[in-house]
């Protein structure tokens, strides 16, 4: 019965030694190392996520379909810090007016280049309204055009 004890004994302070020369070991060198590879790499940017933008297409009076879009923007940590509202409001804002008004593209025909074109004008329109170089890039987790027929009724009234 003693050596049974005593052997559970040794299992539990070997065991609690291993965790702490291990944490101790392993724990030292992965926060120094992981500290300033965040500030190194994205240089004080900080990411903003606005909610889905969905912005209704329209051709001679009627709509054809809707562009769904999902944007996250890099910022200035500094300035985003410092200001009182939140940014995504005007972002999303600027995001809407430019796809909407973009008539040069085509969404039913979308190229590459279409693409950073439209996120260099929500740049340059989020940063106009800001006064600064707030927004630092514009990037597109999603972006689908939707026609008309795939959207849930087809686009029919009911009384059709």
């Amino acid at each position: 019965m003693i050596k049974t004890i005593a052997l559970g004994f040794w299992i539990c302070l070997v065991t609690l030694v291993a965790t702490w020369l291990g944490a101790t070991y392993l724990g030292a060198g992965q926060t120094d190392a992981a500290a300033p590879i965040g500030d190194s790499f994205l240089g004080g940017l900080a990411e903003v996520k606005p909610r889905p933008v969905s912005v209704p297409m329209i051709v001679d009076g009627a709509i054809q379909g809707y562009v769904m879009a999902q944007l996250a923007f890099t910022v200035n940590k500094e300035t985003l810090q410092k200001l009182s509202v939140k940014p995504d409001v005007f972002i999303v804002d600027e995001a809407f007016k430019t796809i909407y008004e973009g008539e040069a593209v085509d969404f039913k025909r979308l190229k590459k280049q279409d693409v950073e074109g439209i996120a260099k004008k929500i740049k340059d329109n989020v940063n106009r309204r800001f006064g600064s170089a707030f927004v630092e890039d514009v990037l597109f987790e999603d972006l689908n055009y939707i026609p008309m027929e795939k959207v849930r009724g087809g686009g029919k009234k009911k009384d059709e």
